[in-house]
């Protein structure tokens, strides 16, 4: 599980976040930092899909009808399985 992580100074939580936010790229990249290569990925929009296609499985979660979406899009061009909510 990621989240966005705030800065701290003298043991005090500020309103600065600090970067990369974990959406998008930054999911990857806040993987990577950790040497973290995830097994299955589950995701359910399009900021999801980095972290999807760096996973070595991956499946997508959508409402039924939601086929705009671009992560499913991606889903059907990709051949992951897509688990209909």
């Amino acid at each position: 599980c990621l989240g966005a992580r705030c800065a701290v100074e003298a043991g005090v939580v500020t309103d600065r976040l600090e970067g990369p936010l974990p959406a998008g790229d930054g999911k990857v990249t806040w993987l990577e930092r950790k040497g973290v290569r995830p097994v299955l990925a589950v995701g359910n929009g399009e900021l999801d899909e980095p972290m999807l296609r760096f996973a070595e499985h991956a499946i997508v979660v959508a409402p039924h009808g939601d086929e705009g979406n671009g992560l499913v899009r991606a889903a059907v061009d990709r051949g992951w399985p897509i688990q209909r909510g």
